[in-house]
């Protein structure tokens, strides 16, 4: 039937095939031949498409209000338009200057999908889940995509130019590639240099990745932390920093605050930088996110939010707090890294049906205390602890996981979904792909010290022995033989014996001879 069409239509490699390839593409999508894909690229014949073209339009900046969506949160999303689609304003405005830069140089980069409503996610959503349409492709939850929170746009990258201008220029926009299996796939973190179609008055509200600067108040449904210096009298009393999951983040104008992993967020060229200078924005240890300050522009391969307050002109335009995700978290001699297997002993704590990315999740020990872990219920003759999220969207899928230790280890795993647990170790267990925020509270507890298994070979006591007055025992010499030194000490495990405790159980064993 394509076939048929495509001479019906005379396709073909000329100046207008880019205008009969959409027609083709359109008849066919009414005939129910093609279906949309979740991140849907068109097919390309390779060649530019003039700017000026129905496919590649000046950035509009004519505004309206549209619900967006954060990690499941509500948000009011101001929305543009750029090559006729609907693109929030940051984003659009970011992309207008890098759609002339890369024209300038004779690529012409165009979109075909950016913002998303909820209805759109949730279509999307339901074929997946359904599988029965959209090729069951994989698609966010609604509300979960990044296209819903208007950072993500799909980019013409079939075109081998576009692709290749992308991957050397796109970060000089602040645009990234996030998803390795889609070439089209890029989101904006923030960062573009000044001077976009629509960045003209600055906006006084600046979001990158998951994070909000608001100078305007907290925002509503977000978890936020005040930005004011008392000392400050720069209209800062109403700056916050804000994000949709609460990381537990502070904010000190005096100082580090203790136990906390803090960033200095000075200002030298302030009119006063002794009011900044003891100023620090801090994260809890085990925190999923780094953090860095820049006084001096956006850095490189990170996550950057603008801080600026548009009543002090004394050089915040060039500040940032960046971040970069931590893959691993460790406390007490156990990691758990979402990044392959960290050093020492590990389990890959895999739950095969939970699609967000949990196949190089490892949870691993400095030394080895016979740990194994299982996704179908408990493992018969060993001590098992339920690792489950009870409030996960897909929680029975997470009932049956358990993280074992033989019976007679001195480790005792302690899981929880509510937060560390206080007076013990804990490490925190967190996937950056997975979707729901659930995640951010969970946490295996370790009971005791861990100490390593012995298994060592077979070890042999020689001793003389003494016959007791009245025995017809005669003397000579006896000998015991034991598979370890755990069979000695009762299966507990243990340094090498010192010389006290050896004498002890010689004694003991002179005596049971007897």
């Amino acid at each position: 039937m394509a076939d048929k069409m495509c001479r019906f239509l005379s396709c073909g490699e000329n100046e207008n095939s880019h205008v009969r390839y959409s027609l083709l593409f359109l008849l066919m999508a009414g005939c129910g031949v093609v279906e949309l894909d979740e991140e849907y690229e068109p097919e390309s014949n390779g060649a530019d498409v003039p700017v000026g073209t129905l496919r590649q339009a000046l950035v509009e900046c004519n505004e309206r209000q549209a619900t967006g969506y954060r990690s499941g949160s509500a948000f009011t999303i101001t929305l543009v338009t750029a090559d006729g689609k609907p693109i929030e304003k940051a984003t659009a405005s970011a992309y207008g200057l890098m759609q002339a830069a890369a024209a300038r140089q004779g690529v012409n980069i165009y979109i075909n999908s950016g913002f998303r409503t909820q209805a759109e996610q949730q279509y999307f959503y339901s074929c997946y889940t359904n599988c029965n349409c959209n090729s069951c492709n994989l698609a966010a939850r609604p509300g979960y995509s990044n296209h819903q929170s208007g950072s993500a746009l799909d980019l013409n990258t079939a075109n081998t130019a576009v692709f290749n201008w992308l991957n050397a220029n796109a970060a000089t926009f602040g645009f990234r590639r996030t998803v390795p299996s889609e070439a089209w796939h890029w989101e904006y973190f923030g960062g573009a240099p000044a001077g976009g179609p629509c960045s003209a008055p600055p906006p006084c509200d600046r979001t990158a990745g998951p994070f909000t600067f608001s100078c305007d108040g907290p925002q509503s449904g977000q978890t936020c932390v005040n930005l004011a210096d008392p000392g400050e009298t720069h209209s800062w009393s109403d700056n916050y920093l804000c994000t949709a999951a609460n990381l537990g983040l502070r904010y000190s104008w005096k100082d580090p605050i203790a136990e906390m992993n803090c960033v200095n967020t000075a200002e030298p060229a302030e009119e006063n930088p002794d009011v900044w200078a003891d100023n620090f924005f801090c994260a809890p240890k085990q925190t999923p996110w780094r953090f860095s300050w820049s006084s001096a522009g956006a850095l490189a391969n990170r996550t950057c939010v603008h801080w600026n307050e548009p009543t002090d002109r004394f050089s915040w335009s060039d500040n940032f707090l960046c971040a970069e995700p931590v893959m691993s978290f460790s406390n007490a001699g156990f990691t758990f890294s979402m990044s392959g297997p960290a050093a020492g002993h590990c389990v890959n704590v895999v739950e095969p049906a939970d699609p967000d990315m949990w196949n190089d999740n490892f949870f691993c020990s400095d030394v080895d205390v016979g740990m194994r872990w299982s996704n179908a219920g408990p493992i018969a003759g060993m001590r098992c602890e339920n690792v489950a999220e009870g409030a996960e969207a897909r929680a029975a899928i997470w009932a049956d996981n358990w993280l074992c230790v033989p019976e007679f280890s001195s480790t005792r795993f302690r899981w929880s979904s509510a937060g560390p647990i206080a007076g013990l170790p804990c490490v925190r267990w967190f996937e950056h792909s997975e979707t729901s925020t659930t995640w951010l509270d969970n946490w295996m507890c370790i009971d005791s010290v861990p100490l390593p298994l012995q298994t060592s070979a077979q070890v042999r006591f020689s001793f003389p022995t003494v016959t007791a007055p009245g025995s017809s025992t005669p003397g000579g010499t006896g000998e015991v033989e034991l598979e370890s030194i755990e069979a000695v000490s009762g299966g507990c495990t243990a340094a090498p014996l010192s010389f006290p405790l050896l004498g002890v159980m010689v004694l003991a064993l002179r005596r049971r001879r007897r």
